[in-house]
């Protein structure tokens, strides 16, 4: 092999790296080198930057996952870009949710055909479907026969249980697993943490609630709002697990998840960039740091950013979707 034959995987989500780390340990036939980096917060050092431009230039193809999209790594996207357009670098960028991203999209200079299968691969994760795409990336970039699957459609949601194999029905596990006589806790998690096998905090809440004398229903799925089939259902994680026709199942819910458990509509705020923070003091400097999160997990943390809040300001009201100030003096 030369030094530049080798895949490099980039993604902000690691379940993604702990998928494809795993997945190439069952890979027996030889596959060209795979380099994999993970982004989290407080990467982009200098330091790190370089390392990841290093790894684009020794690369024939490379693959972005970046949740939150080109601003997930700002200081980076642009020049990886710009190698890879450089030294004909094939690239594959894919968003972390199910719907394109058109910054993602144009930076993109393999075929398309190859952007769909990859990002197939991607959406529907795990193990199987992270190997599959090494192999599929061997054959299409380095001319290699392993041969490859197609994306396999996983469940996007279902209930866990320890040392189980098959996923069971609900109306199978409330009879196994819970007694009448006991309380029932919902327990709900990320598919990509089933998907990848990071379930370790999952077993230890599970034996935890159960040694309370309690019954726990774990539930992973791809979000609370809604799953990529699920259009015609938006809430189906509620209407098939925690309740049954009227009446709730659980007593109480863990939500290890995002806080947004409903869709916002087209006419309100965009819950990717609106936020309202009260309880604050007139005079006070505040410091943020915000975060894209969806079914692959946080991306990472932005640049801090700061505020003050004016003194003249008495209080607020909202007109026509938008909040004004409502102060004692003017503002600048």
């Amino acid at each position: 092999m030369k030094e530049n034959d080798r895949i490099l995987f980039v993604s902000t989500a690691d379940t993604d790296t702990l998928s494809a780390v795993e997945s190439l340990k069952t890979i027996s036939s030889k596959i060209p080198k795979v380099e994999i980096i993970n982004i989290h917060s407080g990467w982009e050092s200098r330091e790190n930057q370089q390392q990841l431009f290093d790894a684009v230039l020794a690369s024939r193809v490379v693959v972005l996952r970046l949740l939150g999209g080109k601003q997930a790594i700002p200081e980076s996207f642009d020049h990886i870009v710009q190698i890879c357009n450089e030294q004909n670098v094939p690239l594959i960028a894919c968003p972390g949710h199910q719907e394109w991203d058109q910054d993602l999209i144009g930076a993109c200079t393999a075929s398309v055909s190859e952007v769909e299968t990859v990002f197939g691969y991607l959406m529907h994760g795990g193990m199987n479907n992270l190997r599959n795409m090494f192999l599929f990336l061997s054959d299409v970039y380095f001319d290699t026969s392993l041969g490859h699957d197609a994306p396999e459609p996983m469940p996007w949601e279902g209930i866990y249980r320890p040392g189980l194999v098959d996923l069971p029905d609900i109306d199978t596990y409330m009879t196994e697993y819970c007694d009448p006589a006991n309380p029932t806790i919902g327990l709900l998690f990320y598919r990509a943490h089933w998907m990848s096998g990071n379930l370790d905090f999952i077993d230890s809440l599970i034996t935890e609630i159960e040694s309370k004398q309690a019954n726990v229903i774990p539930i992973f799925t791809y979000s609370l709002k809604h799953s990529p089939d699920s259009a015609n259902e938006p809430d189906r994680v509620l209407s098939r697990y925690l309740l049954n026709g009227s009446t709730p199942r659980v007593n109480a819910l863990i939500n290890t998840m995002g806080l947004s458990m409903v869709d916002i509509s087209d006419e309100g705020l965009d819950d990717s960039s609106d936020w309202v923070n009260t309880g604050m003091d007139n005079g006070s400097m505040y410091y943020y740091k915000v975060a894209a999160v969806d079914s692959s997990g946080t991306g990472p943390l932005s640049s801090v950013a700061s505020a003050t809040l004016a003194q003249s300001i008495q209080a607020s009201e909202t007109f026509n979707g938008h909040t004004y100030a409502l102060t004692s003096a003017a503002t600048t």
